[in-house]
């Protein structure tokens, strides 16, 4: 059931921030903010466009041509959101250097706005950052008021930066912030799970070594969980259990498959336990072996009542 719920909560973390519909709409907004900018000046007179057309032009292509390939090249899909990261900071970076080239004062801005774009990656979920946000928009307000000759449209525009790169900022990683603490809850409710089941389970980093251990398998074997954890079998287990226990991973790493067996393993008292154990191997997209997740139940009771 937690599995399936850890699932369930990655796919709607995944939908919320992190799905490639929501980097799509991104590039569009990108592009229909250069677009509409740019019937702005043409339309209304309010002065000269300081962007010029060939850059709007090449954003706006970048963007749309970005937003159709995902939907049909998976090695893009895969890395949209860092062309969109890359795609924004871009826009942003175009549109501190047009400030620049029309010689705004924009110095105390351009820090302010750096700060800020820090703050929010860096500082997640931290209410504080809300009234840093406010007063950063306020400083950059009162810097383009009393920057001189620097006319409405262009202070409005200058704001208007500053107003977009906050709140892609804050809006991402607030998400990524409360979808972490979701996933961190969950994950807590499950160590709490696991280190209160009798079946012993673990998984292995190699067919040699161990990688994390739940409580009941540290009990069996006598140690603490920090005792097993990252430790080569020989360093846990006896020299014979260790060698048929190799024995048995190698082939679940080189055959890919699951496996069910039957071992007899001392417990931490010397007596001899039949466990019943399961292997699963996980495979990633390169068809390689990740880990191996074990599970094992003591059937040593069951045997001996069929015998019986």
């Amino acid at each position: 059931m937690f599995k399936n719920k850890l699932k369930f909560l990655k796919e709607q973390s995944k939908d919320k921030y992190g799905s490639a519909n929501f980097y799509r709409v991104i590039l569009l907004v990108i592009a229909y903010f250069y677009f509409v900018s740019g019937l702005f000046y043409y339309n209304i007179p309010t002065g000269a466009d300081p962007i010029p057309l060939a850059h709007r032009g090449f954003i706006i292509f970048l963007s749309i041509i970005l937003f159709i390939i995902s939907y049909f090249n998976d090695w893009l899909k895969r890395r949209l959101e860092t062309a969109s990261y890359l795609i924004v900071y871009s826009v942003l970076a175009h549109l501190a250097y047009i400030t620049y080239f029309y010689s705004f004062q924009y110095n105390l801005a351009v820090a302010l706005i750096g700060s800020m774009i820090i703050a929010n990656l860096f500082f997640k979920g931290n209410q504080v950052l809300l009234y840093c946000n406010v007063a950063l928009a306020l400083f950059v307000g009162l810097t383009l008021l009393l920057a001189e000759e620097l006319s409405i449209s262009f202070r409005l525009y200058y704001f208007a930066f500053y107003l977009s790169s906050a709140a892609f900022t804050s809006i991402v990683s607030y998400q990524k912030f409360k979808t972490r603490q979701q996933l961190d809850k969950l994950n807590q409710e499950q160590k709490i799970l696991l280190n209160n089941t009798d079946t012993q389970i673990w998984y292995l980093k190699d067919y040699d070594s161990y990688g994390k251990v739940n409580q009941a398998h540290a009990d069996f074997l006598g140690y603490e969980k920090e005792e097993i954890e990252n430790k080569k079998l020989a360093d846990v287990l006896s020299f014979e259990e260790a060698k048929i226990c190799r024995k048995g991973n190698k082939k679940v790493f080189e055959d890919k498959k699951k496996n069910k067996s039957e071992e007899w393993v001392k417990n931490h008292r010397g007596e001899r336990r039949l466990l019943s154990i399961r292997k699963i191997p996980k495979i990633n997209e390169q068809n390689e072996v990740e880990f191996v997740v074990c599970s094992a139940e003591d059937i040593t009771k069951k045997r001996q009542g069929k015998k019986n």
